[in-house]
């Protein structure tokens, strides 16, 4: 499930502490539900969630790169193959058929 899907919903987390090969921590999730109802009437108000200026600036950099991509293969960004300047007919509409 895509993380923009799950802002601002609140739920139990279960999170296991692990030590890697190289003797490095970190946090694996283990599990994630959703609040119990007889919970829900008691939980605090949640405040809006912020996404770090990282995550923006990867995204740009990534639509960059998959555009210029596009470009090198000769598609749109829509993946259509760039229309060729070549003589193929006399008018652009040519192999136009409204059936």
């Amino acid at each position: 499930m895509p993380l923009d899907k799950l802002v601002g919903n609140i739920a139990l987390i279960t999170v296991e502490q692990k030590t890697s090969g190289k003797g490095r921590k970190y946090s694996r999730i283990l599990s994630a539900v959703g609040v119990p109802k007889q919970m829900a009437a008691h939980l605090p108000a949640f405040s809006d969630y912020t996404r770090a200026e990282y995550w923006q600036e990867k995204k740009d950099a990534y639509r960059k790169d998959a555009l210029q991509f596009r470009a090198e293969i000769g598609v749109t960004e829509d993946g259509e193959p760039i229309p060729s300047g070549g003589d193929e007919g006399t008018d652009a509409d040519s192999d136009f058929l409204p059936f």
